[in-house]
């Protein structure tokens, strides 16, 4: 079982625009899109497509967006555990131009929470996982609560022999690595927030992979979308993914989690390394042209398997 837990959701709101005029009226082109979004739900729902056994815990606000995303979680043909707040959810706004193919994000702020949710979401987790399991911690961490509220976490999932892939950035990401989680998972901005400088090749990737090992990762995968590049660094293995040249045709959400559901997704069924990064790079790929938070089958995911190149570095030259 494959356990997500979100403390920051977020109700995605998606519009298609033709041409977005700033200070003009404008009409929207078909229906707009709502998605339950924020990172552990939406590494959920890419699981589930995958057909992985998967379960998902909230910290969900109690407030009139909090009751539709609540709504749209029934939905869902998976375990939801909702775990109640007394502040509010929040909410973002994506608008897709279509014709200059840029999209405007309009993200709401986060809510601040009390360090007694943190410590409930806990109990909750700890009634649920087993040995065995992967528990994904995942999103940013909430205002209000406890700098080291992940490695919390991460010592409640590893106290009961389950392992921890952790998908956060900054401060948060800095206390969790002392409980040394079993995959740290970064994208390009949180890589740069931790780091403080530009990544923007192999060997950046590489350098920034390396660092998080040695401060208590066992494995690190670092995905940078605007270059199409990717690594996967443990004790034994250094693995690079090029993605396919973007046709600009959907919108950022979900990309990055869906790497990661189907890099999980191989790992749960035993695929080596390898394909596990070829799905879920395949994932990333076929995301990429979506509108909203979408996320395809294996059976669609095959149309994209043959468009990625996944790559031992040991067994390559070196990378340019």
């Amino acid at each position: 079982m494959i356990i997500t837990v979100t403390l920051t959701p977020t109700l995605e709101r998606t519009l298609v625009v033709h041409y977005l005029g700033v200070g003009y009226t404008n009409e929207t082109q078909g229906p707009v899109r709502l998605d339950p979004a924020g990172r552990g739900i939406n590494i959920a729902r890419a699981l589930h497509r995958l057909n992985c056994p998967t379960q998902s815990l909230i910290l969900l606000g109690n407030d009139s967006v909090g009751e539709v995303y609540e709504s749209l979680l029934s939905e869902e043909a998976f375990d939801v555990i909702v775990v109640p707040t007394k502040t509010y959810t929040r909410s973002c706004t994506v608008i897709w131009d279509d014709k200059n193919q840029l999209e405007t994000r309009l993200v709401g702020s986060d809510p601040r929470l009390d360090q007694a949710d943190i410590i409930m979401l806990g109990e909750a987790l700890a009634e649920r996982v087993k040995a065995g399991d992967m528990v994904v911690l995942a999103g940013d961490l909430p205002y209000g609560v406890e700098p080291d509220s992940f490695a919390y976490l991460t010592d409640v999932v590893q106290g009961v022999g389950a392992k921890v892939a952790l998908a956060t950035n900054g401060y948060a990401l800095r206390d969790a690595l002392k409980a040394e989680p079993d995959l740290v998972v970064l994208d390009q901005g949180s890589a740069e927030a931790y780091f403080n400088y530009p990544i923007r090749t192999y060997e950046d990737l590489l350098t920034s992979a390396h660092h998080l090992r040695e401060a208590g990762s066992q494995q690190v995968l670092i995905f940078v979308k605007t270059k199409g590049l990717a690594v996967l660094v443990d004790a034994d293995e250094q693995w690079m993914v090029e993605f396919p040249e973007s046709d600009c045709s959907g919108t950022s959400s979900g990309v990055w989690d869906a790497m990661v559901a189907g890099f999980l997704a191989g790992r749960s069924k035993r695929r080596p390394l390898g394909e596990a990064l070829e799905l879920g790079a395949a994932a990333a790929t076929y995301a990429t042209m979506q509108i909203g938070n979408e996320f395809g089958t294996l059976k669609e995911l095959k149309a994209h398997l043959d468009d990625v190149d996944v790559i031992s570095i040991d067994h390559a030259d070196h990378p340019a």
